[in-house]
């Protein structure tokens, strides 16, 4: 496995990844491997799809506090980010009527997170319906998927209607523990497929061969190891909580 795979990734990880989507979201419109692309991490990623989308001075709206990496890459390909603080008192989530008074003429995309970085809240699915119906596309980062310890993470996709552009950034640095071998992937509307495409070709050529292997493998054969890091996770989650409580930090 040491040669280029195709530019969009390789077609078996392409296949398992929509039959994950599919499988694990109530979803109304099937992802087909046809709308996934695979990238060498959901930076790269993240960077693809507002190369596609963006024009100078184009506006990305995005909660504040964010991702310290997200203005940056909007920023580098001549956007501009905007931002909606959330609240405290509404759990840090991205409110959509302030998300909805935030569009303007040059709003190209909404931009969001859940679970967050680095609130930790999760969008409400009400929310997160709510900021998909404006007709704007969303983009939602949904990196921390499976490492949710009280609710449910929903995906924009389960929110899918004709006429919304709704895209998804996800990889296995988080949940598959798959930081250092770069591998993320878009899952995106047809419209945007090939112009991606087109920047993977020149600007990275393909991801890495084995690592899409061994994400195949993640998918389909590391579900009791990925449930057994969470509940780790959640151990020490709690135990730090109680310990705040304790020293009145909470």
């Amino acid at each position: 496995m040491t040669h280029y795979t195709h530019s969009l990734g390789a077609y078996g990880l392409r296949c398992e990844i929509a039959g994950y989507y599919n499988e694990k979201y109530k979803l109304s419109v099937e992802v087909k491997p046809e709308n996934v692309i695979v990238a060498s991490g959901t930076s790269p990623a993240l960077l693809l799809i507002f190369g596609a989308i963006l024009d100078r001075k184009d506006e990305v709206i995005t909660s504040n506090p964010h991702y310290p990496c997200y203005p940056n890459f909007i920023k580098f390909v001549g956007g501009k980010p905007k931002f909606v603080f959330v609240r405290e008192e509404e759990g840090f989530q991205l409110n959509p009527e302030k998300v909805k008074q935030a569009i303007t003429k040059k709003t190209k995309a909404i931009l969001i997170n859940s679970p967050a970085n680095p609130t930790g809240n999760l969008l409400s699915p009400e929310w997160m319906e709510a900021i998909a119906s404006f007709g704007i596309p969303v983009i939602s980062d949904e990196i921390y998927h499976g490492l949710v310890y009280e609710g449910e993470a929903r995906s924009i996709l389960e929110f899918a209607e004709k006429g919304r552009e709704l895209i998804v950034l996800n990889g296995f640095s988080k949940l598959f523990v798959m930081t250092g071998w770069r591998l993320g992937y878009i899952i995106a509307p047809e419209d945007l497929i090939r112009p991606i495409q087109k920047m993977i070709q020149n600007f990275f050529i393909s991801p890495n061969a084995f690592v899409q292997e061994a994400a195949i493998a993640a998918l389909n054969e590391c579900e009791g190891e990925t449930e057994k890091m969470r509940r780790i996770y959640d151990e020490r989650r709690r135990f730090m909580i109680k310990r705040l409580r304790e020293i009145d930090l909470e």
